[in-house]
């Protein structure tokens, strides 16, 4: 077989919207309570960052927040181009979701988002 097969990673969701911070990256659904993000980067910069998920349109605060790829519910580091796979909250899917944003709980602002 000629050329390299691309590796499934899920239905393309789109691609990040960067608000601050040098954000990109594309977000794919795996499953129904599964993210999984290509090529993610981020500068580390906020202060306080998380990755939020939520039920209502808008990116704010009545949000949830997601722990990261390793389970941990700390602020997010920085990321260079990296995969990042994020799983909903127990009685959560992504059908319930109508948005996915990074949020900084310090200045009540959405740093990127992705609808």
């Amino acid at each position: 077989q000629r050329g390299a097969v691309a590796e499934y990673l899920g239905k393309l969701i789109g691609k990040l919207s960067e608000l601050h911070h040098a954000v990109s990256g594309e977000v794919y659904a795996v499953d129904g309570r599964t993210l999984h993000i290509k090529d993610f980067t981020y500068d580390g910069q906020g202060p306080a960052a998380y990755f939020y998920a939520s039920v209502h349109k808008n990116p704010d605060k009545r949000g949830f927040r997601l722990r990261d790829e390793n389970g941990s519910p700390e602020v997010i580091r920085r990321y260079r181009k990296e995969p990042v796979t994020l799983t909903l909250p127990e009685g959560k899917t992504l059908r319930d979701i109508k948005v996915f944003y990074l949020w900084c709980e310090d200045f009540d602002v959405s740093i990127l988002v992705k609808c």
